[in-house]
């Protein structure tokens, strides 16, 4: 068994997350154990298990809502030993650029990786530029999905923005745009031209998130999203670990 950590910075990234995982592991079969951190330093971070895997596959995936995106990285400090004994190959990190500044995304990459744990269990963070609801918008298709009236065209001519875009994850920085929103809010402008709603409240990240075509966003839409390409590079490097291993009967 291959053992993976992914920690994220909210609900919204572990249902997207859990999804992508099991989609990602295919016929393998994957077991996913789901936690969420509270708490500081000062008062003592605790978690608490949301949910826990009822049988064992050659994928292993504690996946932990950190709760804040500053989480993320503190977690993964604060685990890392703890994980390493308990025989971990990896750990991955995912949190979104915003609220930080686009053009501070360079220097904030750069401390981050510069803090994570260095050890022989490998350790990463992933940046969503600058949301996860970036990737959402990209995949264009499931727009339809919520509404036929909601085409690429019809969106560009209400709000201008085109999903369609090869640049997306440049175009949908709030200091271009005159509203200065940011992509979850662009994503709500959308859903409200045909009276939907996007708050990020778990219903409605649930829904979004069943009507996402994941072979598009795991085919198509990192040949042009640089932040999707590279997490799903990590996780791949795990998942063909175990494929790997099998392949050449090595116990797992």
């Amino acid at each position: 068994m291959k053992k993976l950590a992914l920690f994220v910075e909210g609900q919204t990234e572990q249902i997207f997350a859990e999804q992508l995982l099991y989609y990602m592991a295919g016929d393998h079969g994957i077991s996913i154990e789901k936690r969420r951190g509270f708490g500081g330093r000062s008062n003592g971070r605790s978690f608490i298990t949301l949910s826990s895997p009822e049988s064992s596959s050659p994928f292993y995936i504690l996946l932990v809502d950190s709760s804040n995106d500053g989480r993320v990285l503190s977690d993964i400090r604060d685990e890392y030993d703890s994980l390493t004994q308990k025989g971990y190959d990896k750990i991955i990190g995912l949190r979104d650029i915003y609220p930080y500044r686009h053009k501070d995304f360079r220097k904030l990459k750069k401390v981050v990786r510069q803090l994570l744990p260095k050890g022989e269990v490998k350790s990463a963070v992933c940046f969503a530029v600058l949301e996860i609801e970036t990737w959402f918008i990209a995949e264009y298709t499931h727009f339809k999905k919520i509404h036929p009236r909601l085409t690429p065209e019809f969106i560009f001519k209400q709000t201008g923005i085109d999903p369609r875009s090869l640049l997306l994850e440049t175009e949908l920085i709030p200091e271009k745009d005159e509203l200065l929103n940011s992509p979850a809010k662009d994503l709500n402008r959308i859903y409200k031209l045909v009276k939907r709603a996007y708050n990020k409240k778990k219903q409605q990240v649930k829904t979004l998130i069943k009507i996402l075509n994941f072979d598009i966003m795991t085919n198509e839409l990192p040949k042009h999203m640089q932040s999707l390409a590279y997490f799903l590079r990590e996780l791949n490097e795990f998942f063909d670990s175990v494929t790997d291993s099998t392949e050449t009967g090595e116990n797992s």
